[in-house]
């Protein structure tokens, strides 16, 4: 590499000292780690897969006589039933204003965890809110689920929780 002009020269060698200088300084950095670090290192970690303590949940379609009927002004129409999972669509009017559903937890253990620190009940069921959703679990098992649309308030989230025949879901074996 030849330089025409000193300062040309001068330029280079400044700027390879910085940075060898700064590629130096980086790794003997005793700066303590962040609060955020350990959130960061353990999101972009892959997590412990915990067994399911039942790979076999029973059969979406045993939960559907549970479900609320529909009543004036509303309709229940089954939208999707599957191993584990029973959904039904309410609406009013002819307008979608919640999603009913009732989910077998022993596939997904984990998602019992929000109920831990439940306080409130309905029904005389732990029951959590989680952005539009408010759900109860009945009988440590099952999560009884309405899917708010916008306009749809928690009150008439929980009115419709208390329309399942939450007793009937409780003698599923």
């Amino acid at each position: 590499m030849t330089f025409r002009r000193p300062t040309q020269f001068v330029l280079a060698t400044v700027v390879f000292a910085a940075l060898a200088l700064t590629a130096a300084c980086s790794s003997c950095s005793s700066k303590p780690p962040s609060r955020f670090d350990k959130a960061q290192q353990e999101s972009t970690q892959p997590k412990d897969k915990q067994a399911p303590v039942n790979q076999n949940p029973i059969a979406g379609g045993t939960f559907n006589k549970f479900f609320p009927k529909a009543e004036a002004g509303y309709t229940v129409t089954f939208a999707q039933e599957k191993k584990g999972v029973s959904q039904a669509s309410l609406k009013k009017d002819g307008k979608e204003v919640a999603l009913l559903s009732v989910t077998d937890t022993t596939a997904n253990p984990t998602s019992l965890d929000k109920y831990k620190a439940s306080t409130t009940k309905i029904g005389g069921h732990p029951s959590v809110q989680f952005g539009p959703n408010t759900s109860v679990l009945v009988k440590g098992r099952y999560q009884v689920t309405v899917a708010a649309k916008p306009g749809f308030a928690k009150p008439d989230a929980e009115k419709w929780l208390q329309k399942f025949d939450l007793a009937g879901i409780a003698s599923i074996p």
